[in-house]
């Protein structure tokens, strides 16, 4: 069943624990990367050896192979899901390893390389971290904040909170000491409450909060965390 909705809010990091902040999302972010970049490469040495002389279906070959490690998700031996897609999905692989070659039109198979990955840059004001499709954890170092970007796709809020990037990023949160004139919300909306009731379409509502901030944002504000 279809479930449109969307998600976003901006939250204030103490300054004391900006750097740390930062420095824990921009690591998880890498090794996030890292291992997609792992996966890829098991499905090129699983795909290579039967696309020798191959010039049609190599798409079909790797996505295949993509599906299939991404349905042999295992439980590690902390009890927990580990993924083989966690930035990228299996859909992505015929695109990063399969290539159309020049004059000849045919296709071939390419290794992944890292420079594929491009890792957010820890000098730059603003650095932006990919959750999926269009769905961003932006970092502002101007102002000290944190801003959770999900635009309206079907289940697109369940989707980035059971991601990785999600999981990472609201864990850091929740290990924040928060201090006078930080924290912040999040605000969400969907199908259900937009189409209103005889009172006429539903506000935007506060779905997490954290700090000073959040605790003013929630006197008076439709709150539902």
């Amino acid at each position: 069943m279809s479930h449109y909705e969307w998600e976003s809010g901006t939250v204030t990091i103490p300054s004391a624990q900006w750097a740390a902040f930062k420095k824990a999302l921009r690591e998880g972010y890498n090794l996030l990367r890292a291992k997609d970049l792992e996966t890829l490469a098991n499905i090129h040495a699983n795909v290579s050896p039967g696309c020798k002389g191959v010039a049609t279906g190599l798409e079909e070959k790797v996505q295949s192979e993509a599906f299939r490690l991404e349905r042999a998700n295992t439980w590690s031996s902390l009890k927990r899901l580990v993924h083989n897609f966690n930035l990228l999905e299996p859909d992505d692989a015929k695109y990063l390893l399969v290539r159309q070659k020049d004059k000849t039109g045919t296709f071939q198979l390419v290794k992944p390389v890292s420079k594929a990955f491009p890792y957010p840059a820890a000098d730059r004001n603003t650095v932006t971290f990919h959750v999926f499709d269009d769905a961003r954890i932006v970092l502002n170092n101007t102002y000290r904040t944190v801003t959770w970007r999900i635009p309206e796709g079907n289940h697109a809020v369940a989707r980035a909170r059971e991601s990785a990037m999600g999981q990472l990023l609201f864990k850091l949160l929740s290990k924040i000491a928060w201090t006078r004139n930080s924290g912040g919300v999040i605000y969400r909306n969907d199908e259900e409450n937009s189409s209103g009731s005889d009172d006429g379409p539903g506000n935007d509502y506060i779905v997490s909060s954290f700090g000073p901030i959040g605790e003013a944002a929630n006197k008076g504000y439709n709150y539902r965390g």
